[in-house]
């Protein structure tokens, strides 16, 4: 899917301020995301729990991480109900 000149001056933001950072800040950035994205595919949540109490963001985050955050979280919540109907079963 294509995404709107708005939405590629996004992306190039985002690199840009990614290219910025540090290894070692890339590095940590990048473990601290893994284990709140694990945790909360092991205890399943909302989109808002992910980003406001796992990840610490205020309500600004809430559409800027939209498309992809809940994209993430939904899968997460389907897999924990797909498992928890899985277990019903046995």
């Amino acid at each position: 899917m294509a995404r709107s000149v708005r939405g590629l001056r996004k992306v190039e933001e985002i690199k840009e301020i990614w290219d910025s950072l540090t290894y070692d800040q890339r590095l940590a950035a990048t473990a601290f995301i893994f284990q709140q994205l694990c945790e909360h595919a092991r205890t399943s949540g909302t989109y808002r729990k992910l980003i406001y109490d796992r990840l610490g963001f205020g309500l600004d985050a809430y559409w800027v991480l939209l498309p992809e955050g809940k994209l993430i979280s939904n899968e997460f919540s389907l897999k924990a109900r797909d498992n928890m109907q899985s277990e019903e079963k046995d």
